[in-house]
């Protein structure tokens, strides 16, 4: 004899099921997303993993301890980041302006390595990454502070050689008052002729002054508050006007001034 179960309990039986079996599902999908599984940190490319390896493959021929083409040595860390005759050739943070970057990927000369095909690509990233990401040396090294370009200052609306017309000069609405007037004349810290106007810059106390080369005329005062311009220069063009200095041991700034409206163009430093 077979025994009767109710309808009810039936369908409840059924909800049951349904209900374990969705649970089982969702449990299931979730355990499989991305989102919840164990992230596991990129490892880092270092110096001593990954990079030296590929010097050692490519570069060392001719830049080691023993051999320092350009004074570059690339054996260590230490010797890598100090750079050669020429200067630094890594700038962390800043691959596309460290010159190690540049020769190896054969956009600046000399290449590297020398009378040889390019490193491959999947090296070329492998540096590329390694420098943007602070240039570590190992595992346990901490990122410095990086070499991020703030500033463009290539000024690459900017002529070079004769300007078309009229020479550059200082408008007449330039200011003629001197920032610091001293009871007797002191010792010339900076001057600079343009390359194309009858203008002379002279270096002075807290600013710039622009004379007129023939007639010796005053022809403005450009203030330079930061201190006492040391080096004085105009562009090839003759449409600006360079200058650094600062205060001895304490602060140091670079500007640069428009020829023709006697305003800043920008300034780097403190």
């Amino acid at each position: 004899m077979s025994a009767v179960v109710p309808s009810n309990l039936v369908k409840n039986l059924s909800g049951i099921f349904r209900a374990c079996v969705l649970s089982v599902i969702s449990v299931s999908l979730c355990s499989n997303t991305p989102g919840h599984a164990e992230d596991k940190p990129a490892a880092k490319i270092t110096y001593q993993d990954q990079i030296l390896p590929i010097l050692r493959d490519k570069g060392l021929g001719c830049h080691n301890q023993d051999k320092k083409s350009g004074g570059l040595r690339l054996n260590t860390y230490s010797n890598l980041m100090a750079g050669g005759s020429s200067g630094e050739v890594i700038k962390p943070g800043d691959p596309d302006n460290s010159r190690l970057f540049l020769q190896v990927t054969h956009k600046r000369e000399p290449f590297m390595p020398p009378k040889s095909e390019m490193l491959a690509k999947e090296s070329l990233d492998t540096i590329r990454e390694w420098i943007a990401g602070g240039a570590l040396e190992t595992a346990r090294s901490k990122v410095a502070a990086v070499n991020a370009p703030k500033l463009d200052i290539a000024l690459k609306s900017i002529s070079k050689g004769k300007p078309d017309g009229l020479p550059p000069m200082p408008p007449d609405k330039l200011g003629l008052e001197p920032v610091v007037r001293t009871t007797r004349a002191n010792a010339l810290t900076a001057l600079a002729a343009s390359p194309w106007a009858p203008l002379v810059a002279v270096g002075g106390q807290k600013q710039v002054l622009l004379y007129h080369s023939d007639t010796l005329d005053l022809l403005g005062v450009l203030p330079f508050p930061e201190g006492v311009p040391q080096v004085l220069k105009f562009s090839r063009n003759g449409s600006l006007l360079l200058a650094g200095g600062g205060r001895g041991a304490k602060s140091g700034r670079v500007v640069v001034w428009s020829v023709t409206t006697g305003e800043r163009i920008f300034e780097v430093g403190e």
